[in-house]
């Protein structure tokens, strides 16, 4: 069985962007554009951790270097 990664990364971009849209204007009705852009980047990255285990990648680099 193998995932569909392209579906679930392209479902956290958008879940990102709608969460993080909603997080720039919770406390803010007037957000300037790098404030907006900083939640949705923020957002879309915890969406991306949240799915995706970056763990094997990190420890499979480190050990390239030793």
């Amino acid at each position: 069985m193998k995932p569909k990664f392209r579906l679930v990364l392209a479902q956290c971009i958008e879940n990102g962007v709608e969460r993080g849209l909603t997080r720039a204007y919770k406390y803010n009705d007037n957000p300037d554009q790098n404030y907006i852009s900083e939640c949705i980047n923020d957002c879309i990255m915890g969406e991306i951790y949240e799915w995706f285990d970056f763990s094997d990648e990190v420890n499979n680099n480190t050990s390239d270097h030793n």
